[in-house]
């Protein structure tokens, strides 16, 4: 199948009423919730809502990726009780990415500090700020194109989560930038198709709308206020029609319309049919509804599609003994490490005790003692030690 074969996914009405309503179920349960009024029930409403979009978004991609990989047709209680018992494992595998990626950043950080070794710092600094750079930046690409959007789909074809990452490193290492081009097809494939459908249902709205009095008001008086809106909004229409001739004319039939709907609506207003209108309303904001579920299906058919592709031809083994190989390096290095931190804090203590052990056997140190200061008895100069007689009066003052 190729990419474009996503926009079957629209025809699969098991996969579209069970995303429609796994929205509706969660809106409701928000909305029950949170107009309690008390801020326990709107937390519980809200992780109950999420809940309900979790398991639901996982179930409707099951179905679709077994339709996507066999052409299977899986039933929405199948795929919901899968969704039930698997999902978890995408929560793992989003864990994991972000560990890998703040272990990255702190080795990185580490390498960063040797810019401040005295002497050889600046050229450790010149070497590792770039390769900081290219290692983050790419791994956070890959994250962000690879792993995050892809990791649902790995785990809704069955796969563990340590697997899930072994073949979306791979996806990543082989196969980066075809997958991301594709990606962006896809967007812009679901977008035209939205616009399209949203388009039409427009287009038929604004119809709707100018006939609508005549068809739902059947009181009289209503009938005949609301037909009287659509002639002087038929005379508008032509007008907008007429105004429209030569390189305008289809324009200006749109603006007629558009008037069209505009004067109707305000017929079916004055006629009094506000139940009417209201039903109407209901009706049409679930169809519009319907019609923004749609391209969702698309992006997530053509997400299977798109990883499915991918890990055609990979060796997705040896991928997985190659992850498991280097979960084993990594954790003998951390071990090393973790041995010499703990033998490295046993020497410190050790030479602490040595250092305190001997302060202890070391008798304490004498300080000098110096002599007071010697002063002539009868003018009171200041005499040094040996001095036998004063200077100032010549008084005798020592044997």
């Amino acid at each position: 199948m190729s990419l474009l074969d996503a926009i079957e996914a629209v025809k699969n009405w098991r996969a579209l009423l069970l995303l429609f309503g796994t929205v509706l179920c969660a809106g409701l349960c928000v909305y029950v919730f949170g107009s309690s009024g008390s801020l326990g029930l709107i937390i519980m409403g809200v992780l109950l809502g999420w809940a309900i979009v979790f398991y639901g978004f996982n179930a409707v991609g099951i179905m679709l990726f077994d339709f996507a990989n066999s052409g299977l047709r899986t039933s929405a209680m199948n795929a919901v009780v899968r969704s039930l018992c698997t999902s978890h494992r995408l929560l793992g595998v989003l864990l994991i990415a972000g560990l890998i990626f703040l272990a990255t950043l702190l080795a990185m950080a580490l390498l960063l500090q040797t810019g401040k070794i005295p002497g050889v710092g600046p050229a450790f600094s010149f070497f590792f700020t770039p390769l900081s750079a290219v290692v983050l930046g790419l791994l956070f690409f890959m994250l962000a194109n690879v792993l995050l959007p892809f990791a649902s789909v790995a785990v809704w074809s069955g796969e563990t989560v340590m697997s899930s990452i072994a073949n979306l490193f791979a996806i990543a290492r082989q196969r980066l930038f075809p997958v991301v081009l594709q990606q962006l097809l896809l967007w812009f494939m679901a977008g035209a198709v939205g616009f399209m459908l949203v388009g039409i249902l427009l287009v038929g709205t604004g119809f709707t709308l100018a006939v609508a009095p005549s068809m739902l008001d059947l009181s009289g008086g209503g009938m005949s206020r609301g037909m009287g809106g659509m002639g002087g909004m038929g005379g508008m229409g032509s007008m907008g029609s007429m105004g429209g001739m030569g390189s305008m004319g289809g324009m200006g039939g749109m603006g007629g319309i558009g008037g069209m709907g505009g004067i109707g609506l305000l017929g079916l207003l004055m006629g009094g049919s506000l139940p009417s209108l209201a039903a109407g309303g209901s009706g049409l904001a679930l169809a519009f509804a319907l019609v923004l579920v749609l391209p969702g299906l698309i992006i997530i058919q053509g997400m299977c599609l798109i990883y499915l592709s991918a890990i055609e031809g990979l060796d997705l083994k040896n991928a997985a003994s190659a992850l498991q190989g280097g979960i084993s390096q990594v954790k003998g290095k951390f071990e090393n490490a973790q041995r010499a931190a703990q033998a490295a804090a046993q020497a410190a203590r050790q030479n602490a005790q040595h250092n305190a052990q001997q302060q202890q056997t070391q008798p304490p140190v004498q300080q000098a003692q110096t002599p007071a200061a010697r002063f002539c008895p009868d003018c009171g100069a200041p005499l040094a030690e040996d001095d036998l007689f004063c200077g100032g009066c010549g008084r005798k003052t020592g044997a």
